[in-house]
């Protein structure tokens, strides 16, 4: 099992492919297994980093509270380790706010990066329904009617609920998941989210960007997007209408289509 001892924790991750390197940053309580869906396909052209971050999968869970500095320190320190000098770079939600900072302090070490369905500041909303899936777990409720509740409605879009039997799946799936993150985990991975805060930061970016935005996404709404892309020089704005905040999970193959144009430098001159 691939660990690698970073800033005095054991962090998990795995390298598939070859060719350049690009990292894929997981969102709030994610394993690396949430990029699974576009894994196979990115790395027959790439060579493809996915890691746990510090809380969650078969990382370590140190004693929180964390900060999504820190966490950019430990995806600088894995690829230090893996001799992994510059590298394409994908951020999902948290892993988007982690590609911030990343991009702010080593713009130099990112080839050409994606923020994709995050923010400069989670919004109040965000943060309510984030905080109200932990106090739902802490109050020991039942997990699955937790997903069903606070997960399902706020990362899929519309037609992911007429399925019902993708709905019943993909709650199964996400329940009993290896390594489902801890209450202590979720708790010190949401105060980083809390504390997030790159608005005054943002024109210290000068790696091209895209930002990513979905239309359906009541997480990290188009407006938020629309922030980033405004205060980051080297930008280029996109927003999907008929996608929501799993954009990955939901449709990968669309997916990877905007991941490979973003590498190989396409910058559409229109909104899609």
């Amino acid at each position: 099992m691939p660990i690698c001892k970073i800033n005095d924790i054991d962090l998990y991750y795995e390298i598939h492919g070859t060719g350049k390197p690009l990292v894929l940053i997981s969102g709030l309580s994610a394993s690396h297994t949430t990029w699974l869906p576009v894994l196979n396909k990115l790395s027959k052209d790439h060579q493809v980093i996915i890691f746990d971050n510090r809380g969650v999968g078969k990382s370590e869970v140190p004693k929180g509270p964390y900060s999504i500095a820190q966490m950019a320190d430990d995806t600088l320190a894995l690829l230090d380790a893996l001799n992994i000098e510059q590298f394409y770079l994908v951020g999902h939600s948290m892993g988007g706010a982690i590609a911030q900072q990343i991009a702010i302090k080593h713009s130099e070490r990112i080839i050409r990066m994606m923020l994709y369905a995050t923010s400069a500041k989670f919004n109040p909303l965000c943060m309510f329904m984030l905080t109200e899936r932990l106090r739902l777990r802490q109050d020991n409720l039942d997990l699955k009617e937790i997903y069903r509740q606070t997960v399902l409605p706020w990362i899929f879009n519309h037609t992911f609920f007429t399925n019902e039997k993708m709905i019943e799946s993909t709650l199964e799936l996400m329940v009993n998941a290896p390594n489902l993150i801890s209450i202590e985990g979720y708790a010190s991975q949401l105060a980083a989210c809390a504390t997030h805060d790159t608005r005054d930061l943002l024109h210290n970016i000068t790696v091209p960007t895209w930002v990513l935005s979905l239309r359906e996404d009541l997480l990290t709404p188009m407006y938020e997007g629309q922030v980033l892309a405004a205060h980051i020089k080297t930008c280029r704005f996109i927003d999907l209408y008929d996608q929501a905040h799993a954009f990955h999970m939901q449709d990968p193959d669309k997916f990877i289509t905007y991941v490979n144009r973003m590498i190989n430098r396409f910058f559409p001159k229109k909104k899609y």
